[in-house]
């Protein structure tokens, strides 16, 4: 995925089972993260991204706003097995 995507919606889905919501809205860029097996902190809470990178076959890195008293909060996932625009 491009950060120079302005607008759209897109759905990661992982090795792990987790999906991953990712808006791109005008000049910020949130995510919604979903799993029901392995659950972490903030999952289903609209997240803001800092920055990331997402390609097919590779872990998914992101910089994420602070979740916690840090300046920022870095999630790393398992490989990622898909990426596609999201409509609904």
């Amino acid at each position: 995925m491009n950060k120079q995507i302005k607008s759209g919606r897109y759905l990661v889905g992982t090795e792990s089972g987790s999906k991953y919501l990712i808006q791109f809205d005008k000049e910020e860029i949130f995510m919604v993260r979903k799993n029901e097996q392995n659950k972490l902190r903030k999952d289903s809470q609209c997240i803001r991204v800092l920055f990331f990178d997402v390609r097919i076959g590779l872990p998914a890195f992101f910089i994420l706003e602070p979740l916690g008293k840090s300046d920022f909060t870095i999630r790393e996932t398992t490989r990622v097995t898909e990426i596609k625009e999201f409509d609904s």
